[in-house]
């Protein structure tokens, strides 16, 4: 990332933060809880860093189980406790952390009952873990499996299956149903940045991806959201 405007001193320093321990879901939105409690808002980067929210929030509130944090450069930085993850509020305009292999993306809050999480969250494939509404990872390979097929046709493990076992470079594959005739996989081999953030969904063996940022950031500045 890079600031639209540096006298805010949100630069590059704000995006390249991290914490021992401890994942970053960028751009996937903040986890809605009871605990939500705010740490800081709008301020910079050196005042509202990664660590100060992170120690804030788990000395304070012990029932703390992941963080938002995020910054960009209209609103500064902004941290918020959260003390579990029913669903995620805001996808694409907001970053959770949470520590190193705890925390699997639930669905998103605003999700039409009858679309994804109804058909797409009802499948599992064992030793993959799903990241909803995250979009789909940008590679080289981007190879259809299916494409507007019923989910019993174009189910997650045809899809998973079909990428790992036609195209060894698989890493992740792009599996997402609208409905339950409109069901869609593709086989990915990295993920270079998230298209589509919010329509679409990605699936990864687990512990092995972290979401990148969105393709249609601007290289000089990120719209970003605050509580």
């Amino acid at each position: 990332y890079n600031s639209c405007d540096d006298d805010e001193g949100d630069s590059d320093d704000a995006y390249s933060q991290s914490y021992d321990g401890w994942e970053q879901f960028l751009n996937s939105g903040w986890c809605n809880s009871d605990l939500d409690k705010e740490i800081c808002d709008g301020d910079s980067w050196s005042t509202c860093s990664l660590s100060h929210c992170i120690d804030s929030c788990t000395s304070t509130y012990g029932e703390t189980t992941n963080v938002e944090y995020h910054c960009d450069s209209d609103h500064g930085c902004w941290c918020y406790c959260q003390s579990s993850c029913d669903c995620m509020e805001a996808v694409g305009d907001s970053s959770t952390w949470a520590p190193t292999g705890t925390l699997t993306i639930p669905e998103s809050c605003t999700a039409e009952p009858t679309a994804e999480p109804t058909i797409t969250a009802s499948q599992s494939y064992e030793g993959w873990e799903p990241f909803y509404d995250a979009g789909w990872c940008h590679s080289d390979l981007d190879e259809e499996i299916c494409d507007g097929d019923s989910w019993s046709t174009c189910s997650l493990s045809h899809c998973i299956d079909s990428c790992t076992s036609t195209y060894a470079e698989t890493t992740n594959v792009e599996y997402h149903c609208d409905s339950d005739d409109d069901c869609w996989c593709y086989c990915q081999s990295s993920c270079d940045c998230m298209e589509d953030v919010g329509e679409s969904s990605t699936w990864a063996p687990t512990g092995t991806l972290t979401i990148p940022e969105s393709c249609d950031d601007d290289d000089d500045c990120y719209e970003g959201y605050q509580n």
